[in-house]
C-alpha cells in the first residue's frame, strides 16, 4: 500500500499501489528502483498505514499528480481496506482524467472475491513487464522520462527520417548524443543532423593491404599478381567488404583461375558491389546457398552454437558444419567476439531480395521472416507447399490466433522460431515435415495430436504453458534428438520417450509441478539431463541403459528421495545433487569412472557417502550444508576441491595425507575440531579455509605451500605451527621457472585471541620465508601492484654520501573489508628490492592510503631488513 505525506504538490509520472507486508521489500523496492534508474519520478510508500485505514486526503492527491499508476495485486492485496480504497480512487481517475493504469500480477486473479468491479476492469489492461515494450514515444509521460535521462544513442543504418522522430530524440536530456548511420544523406539531413561525417572509401594503399590479406594471408601482395590485383582493386572501388569477398575467393587460386574471374567482372561494364557480391554467391554449391539464405533471412544474429543446431537438423550434420566453414572461408558471414553469427547489411539485403525474387506472393517463398507477409500469406488460409522456414515476433493476439490456425497448412514447414506473448490459446497443429520448433511462451497446454513428429529433431519450448507434451503414449520420436522445457510450470509429466532412441539432452530446469519421469532407460544416445528445480519431483527412473549419459543435474530438486542405480553409468562426468533437501543416500558410484565434479550441496538429509576412492577422475566434491554428514569420506587421492562447509564433521582424518592432488580445503563453519598433522604430506594444498571453526584448537604442521590461509574467528585456535623449512626451500618450490600464476599469498587470523607467542612467532616466520620466495622470482621478471592499500617511502644513502629515495606501495584485497586496530599485516612488493651499494644509513616513513584517496598514519609499524642472493636488499613491512 501506498502512502506518504510527503512532496504531494509535486508531478509525478508514477504512483505504486502495493500492499507493503507482501511486496515492499522484494518486488516493489526493485520495481521502484528499475523505474528511478531509467529517469522516471516515482511516488513510493516510504511509511506504513495501520490496517483498515482509509485513502488520506494526502494520498489521493499524491494519486492525482501522477501520470499513470502501477497496481501490485499481491496475495492478500484484496484484503487491505486502505488497498482497495486505493485502487478506486485510480480507476476513477482512469474513467475520468485519462489516468493510465498498469497491473503488475503477482497472484491468482481467482483469489481476490472482494471488490470484485474494480478487479474486473483492471484484469481487461494490458499488463506491463518491465523489460517489455515501452508507453509510445508521443506521450506526456514518456517525453518527460526523456527529459531527464543524459544518453548516447546509437541509430544504425536508418532508412527513414521518420525513425529518427519516432525515437523522439529531440526529448532527450540535456548534453545528450545521438549518433546515425544511413546510406541516404537526405535521410540524416531531414533528421535534423548537426553534423554530417562521410565515410571515405579506401585508399588504393589501403584497399591494397585489405586485399591482399585475404587474398594472400599477408600484408605483402605476391609480385606475380600485381597486374591482376590491381583490376579486382578497380572493381571494388574502395569498398572494404568487396575487397574481403574478392580476396577470400581468389586465396590459393592459380593465376588462370585469377584470370578467369577477372573475366566474368568484365561481363558488367562497371560492376556494382551487389553483383560483386552475387558472384559469390552463385559459385557456391546449393546447401551452400541455402544455408547462406537461412542466415540471410531467419538466422542472423543468432549464436553460432544455434545455427550450428538448426541447420543439422535441416541438413546432414556434416554437410551444415562444412557449409558454415566456407561461409566465413568466403568471408560472407562472420562470428563475433560473443560466437554471434553476423553478416554485413549488403549479403543480407542480397540475401533476402533473392528470397523475394521467388515470388510476388510471399506464399510462394521459402523464407518469412516478416509478420506483414505472414499475415498476407494466412488471409487466405490457403495450402502451403512453399514456406520452409520462419522466424516471427508476434505480440498482438489477433495476430497470434492467425498465425496457429495457418500451421497446418503449411505442409514443407521446417523450422520454426517463434517469440510470442503468453496468451492463451487452445491449439494448433504443424506440419509434418517439421524439424526444429523453437517456441518461447508457448500458450498451448499439449501439442496437437493431429501432428507427427516423425521428422522433428528439436523441441524447444521454454517457459511455456504446456501440461503435457503430447496425449498418446506412444510417438514416433526416432529422429528427436534435443528438448528443452525450461521454465515450464504447469508440466506435470513427461511423456514415455523410450522411441527417441537419438535423444541427447532433455532439459526440464524449473518444472516445478513435474512429479513423474516415465521411462528414460532406452535411450542410450542421452547425454545430458538437467532436471534442476523440479521442486516436485520425488523419483527418477531407470537409467542403467543410458549408457552416453555425461551431465545429471538434480539441483533443488527438493522432493527427491531416492536415485537410481547409477553404477553403470561409465560416461558421466558431472553429478548435481545440490539443494536435495530430502536425499538421504547416494547409490554406489563406482562404476562412474569418469566422474570429475560431484556437488551434494545442501543435501541437508545425507549421512554418509559411499566409498568414492575408486574414483580416479574425481576432481571437486562440494558437500556445503551437509549439516549431518559426521564422519570423513574415502576419497580418491586426485583429488584437488574438497568442501566442507557447515558440515558436521569432526575430525579431519590422518587418511587425509593420500589427498595428494588436493589444493583446497575448505572447512570454514563446520564442527572440525582437529585436524591431522598428516595434511604436512599435502605438497600441492594451495588453500586452506577454516573460518568460524569455533571448536578448532590445534593446527600442526600445516604445508609450507600454501598461499591462503584463513582461520578467522577460530576462537578456540591456540596452537599454530608449520612445517620444517628454510628460504631455500621455498626457493627451490616457487623458482623453477618464470611461469605466470597467482602470487598473491595470504594468511589471516583475524579474533584468533587465545594463539600463544610461540604459535605468532611461527606465523610471521612463515609470512617473512613465503615474501623471500616471492622476492627471488619478482627480482627477475614483472610483478603486478593493484590498488594502494600501504605506502612505504625511504631513503637509503652510501657511503659515498650518495642517495637512494623510493616510495613503495602495496595493496590488500577488497574482500578484506575495513582496517581496525588490533589488525597486524606483514606486506611487501618487488619495490622494496633494491641492489646494495655501500648504504650505511636509512630512514623510513609509512602511512596507510584509503580507496578515497585520504591518508591515515598506522599505529605502529615496521620495517626487517635482510640481505641474500649477492648484495641484494630486502624490505618487509
Amino acid at each position: 500500500m501506498a502512502a506518504s505525506s510527503s512532496s504531494c504538490h509535486l508531478k509525478y509520472q508514477v504512483f505504486l499501489s502495493f500492499r507493503g507486508e507482501d511486496t515492499r521489500l522484494n518486488f516493489t523496492s526493485h520495481l521502484r528502483k528499475a523505474l528511478k534508474d531509467t529517469g522516471m519520478n516515482v511516488f513510493f510508500d516510504e511509511d506504513k498505514l495501520e490496517k483498515g485505514e482509509q485513502l488520506s486526503p494526502a494520498l489521493s492527491q499524491a494519486i492525482a499528480a501522477s501520470n499513470l499508476s502501477i497496481v501490485v495485486l499481491s496475495v492478500d492485496y484484496a484484503s487491505s481496506k486502505s488497498c482497495l480504497a486505493e485502487l478506486c480512487d485510480i480507476m476513477g481517475r482512469k474513467g475520468t482524467q485519462q489516468h493510465t493504469v498498469l497491473p503488475s500480477f503477482t497472484m491468482p486473479l481467482d483469489e481476490v472475491n472482494r471488490w470484485r468491479d474494480a478487479f474486473v476492469e483492471i484484469g481487461k489492461l494490458k499488463g506491463w513487464h518491465i523489460q517489455g515494450d515501452t508507453p509510445s514515444i508521443s506521450s506526456l509521460s514518456t517525453q518527460q522520462r526523456l527529459n531527464n535521462i543524459k544518453v548516447i544513442v546509437v541509430l544504425d543504418d536508418v532508412s527513414d527520417s521518420e525513425q529518427i522522430d519516432l525515437m523522439g530524440v529531440e526529448h532527450f536530456g540535456d548534453g545528450s548524443k545521438i549518433i546515425i548511420t544511413s546510406r541516404d544523406r537526405q535521410v540524416i539531413t531531414n533528421g535534423g543532423a548537426d553534423k554530417i561525417h562521410k565515410v571515405n572509401k579506401l585508399n588504393e594503399d589501403d584497399s591494397l593491404q585489405l586485399f591482399s590479406t585475404f587474398a594472400f594471408k599477408s600484408l605483402n601482395l605476391a609480385p606475380d599478381f600485381r597486374d591482376l590485383s590491381n583490376n579486382f582493386l578497380w572493381y571494388a572501388e574502395g569498398s572494404p567488404l568487396a575487397l574481403k569477398v574478392l580476396g577470400s575467393k581468389l586465396y590459393k587460386k592459380s593465376r588462370k583461375e585469377w584470370e578467369s574471374e577477372v573475366g566474368k567482372l568484365k561481363e558488367y561494364a562497371k560492376p556494382k558491389i551487389s553483383q560483386i557480391l552475387m558472384s559469390s554467391f552463385e559459385e557456391l554449391d546449393e546447401q551452400e546457398k541455402n544455408i547462406f539464405l537461412d542466415i540471410a533471412c531467419v538466422l542472423k544474429g543468432e549464436s553460432k552454437k544455434k545455427v550450428e543446431e538448426i541447420l543439422s537438423c535441416l541438413y546432414e550434420d556434416e554437410g551444415a558444419m562444412s557449409g558454415i566453414s566456407d561461409l566465413l572461408d568466403k568471408c560472407l558471414i562472420e562470428v563475433n567476439s560473443n560466437g554471434v553469427i553476423c553478416m554485413h547489411d549488403m549479403l543480407e539485403e542480397m540475401g533476402k531480395d533473392i528470397v523475394r525474387r521467388e515470388s510476388k506472393d510471399p506464399g510462394e517463398r521459402s523464407r518469412l521472416w516478416s509478420l506483414k507477409d505472414m499475415i498476407q500469406v494466412l488471409k487466405y488460409n490457403k495450402v502451403n507447399k512453399s514456406i520452409e522456414g520462419i522466424k516471427l515476433f508476434v505480440s498482438r493476439l489477433e495476430d497470434q490466433l492467425l498465425l496457429y490456425s495457418g500451421f497446418e497448412k503449411m505442409h514443407n514447414l521446417r523450422y520454426i522460431i517463434l517469440y510470442t506473448c503468453p496468451f492463451s490459446v487452445n491449439s494448433a497443429s504443424f506440419s509434418d515435415e517439421l524439424r526444429y520448433l523453437h517456441w518461447d511462451f508457448c500458450p498451448l497446454k499439449c501439442l496437437s495430436s493431429n501432428f507427427n513428429p516423425k521428422n522433428l529433431v528439436v523441441l524447444k519450448l521454454r517457459e511455456s504453458f504446456i501440461e503435457q507434451l503430447w496425449k498418446e503414449d506412444h510417438q514416433d520420436l526416432v529422429n528427436l534428438r534435443s528438448i528443452d522445457l525450461s521454465g515450464c510450470k504447469s508440466l506435470v509429466e513427461i511423456p514415455n520417450l523410450s522411441g527417441a532412441i537419438k535423444l541427447q539432452s532433455l532439459c526440464c530446469n524449473g518444472c516445478e509441478s513435474l512429479v513423474e519421469l516415465l521411462s528414460l532407460n532406452q535411450l542410450e544416445s542421452l547425454e545430458s539431463l538437467d532436471l534442476s528445480g523440479c521442486k516436485s519431483l520425488g523419483k527418477i527412473p531407470n537409467l542403467s541403459e543410458a549408457i552416453k549419459l555425461q551431465s545429471l543435474c538434480c539441483n533443488g530438486c527438493e522432493s527427491l528421495v531416492e536415485l537410481p542405480s547409477l553404477n553403470q553409468l561409465e560416461s558421466l562426468e558431472s553429478l548435481d545433487l545440490s539443494g536435495c533437501k530430502s536425499l538421504g543416500k547416494i547409490p554406489n558410484l563406482s562404476g562412474a569412472i569418469k566422474l570429475q565434479s560431484l556437488c551434494c550441496n545442501g543435501c541437508e538429509s545425507l549421512v554418509e557417502l559411499p566409498s568414492l576412492n575408486q574414483l580416479a577422475s574425481l576432481k571437486e566434491l562440494g558437500l556445503e550444508e551437509c549439516h549431518n554428514l559426521k564422519k570423513f569420506p574415502e576419497l580418491p587421492n586426485n583429488l584437488s576441491e574438497l568442501d566442507l562447509r557447515y558440515t558436521g564433521i569432526e575430525q579431519v582424518s590422518d587418511s587425509i595425507q593420500h589427498l595428494v592432488g588436493l589444493r583446497k580445503l575448505s572447512l570454514s563453519h563446520s564442527r572440525v575440531e582437529t585436524v591431522s598433522s598428516n595434511i604436512s604430506k599435502l605438497e600441492s594444498l594451495n588453500v586452506l579455509e577454516l573460518e568460524y571453526c569455533v571448536r578448532l584448537t590445534t593446527l600442526s604442521k600445516l604445508p609450507r605451500y600454501l598461499r591462503c590461509l584463513n582461520a578467522n574467528y577460530c576462537r578456540s585456535l591456540k596452537k599454530v605451527s608449520f612445517t620444517d623449512h628454510n628460504s631455500n626451500s621455498f626457493f627451490s618450490l616457487h623458482d623453477g621457472d618464470d611461469t605466470p600464476r597467482d602470487e598473491k599469498v595470504s594468511m589471516s587470523f583475524l579474533n584468533c585471541f587465545k594463539l600463544n607467542l610461540h604459535s605468532i612467532k611461527n606465523i610471521e616466520r612463515n609470512a617473512v620465508l613465503q615474501i623471500q620466495s616471492l622476492a627471488q622470482r619478482w627480482a627477475r621478471r614483472q610483478g603486478r601492484v593493484g590498488d594502494v592499500g600501504f605506502i612505504c617511502k625511504y631513503q637509503l644513502t652510501a657511503s659515498s654520501g650518495e642517495k637512494f629515495m623510493r616510495e613503495s606501495r602495496v595493496s590488500w584485497r577488497e574482500d578484506m573489508g575495513y582496517i581496525h586496530k588490533g589488525h597486524v599485516f606483514i606486506v611487501f612488493n618487488k619495490d622494496m628490492i633494491i641492489r646494495d651499494n655501500d648504504y650505511e644509513e636509512a630512514s623510513f616513513e609509512s602511512y596507510n592510503e584509503g580507496q578515497l584517496g585520504r591518508q591515515y598514519s598506522p599505529l605502529e609499524w615496521g620495517v626487517h631488513v635482510f640481505m641474500w642472493m649477492q648484495r641484494v636488499i630486502t624490505l618487509v613491512m
